[in-house]
């Protein structure tokens, strides 16, 4: 009964680290999109800036 209790924690436990890992994946690249959206918004206007 131990045994089967420890393996079923240790499943759920994996389980959660699979989940997290599922869904850090789209927030990394969704933060790194923004992150160059920013920068390039940022160098253009500094050149439009720059013209004026």
């Amino acid at each position: 009964m131990k045994k089967t209790r420890d393996g079923i924690s240790g499943g759920v436990f994996y389980l959660g680290l699979a989940v997290i890992g599922v869904l850090a994946i789209p927030a990394a690249v969704l933060l790194g999109l923004i992150a160059g959206v920013w920068t390039l918004t940022d160098k253009l206007t500094a050149i439009l800036s720059e013209k004026h």
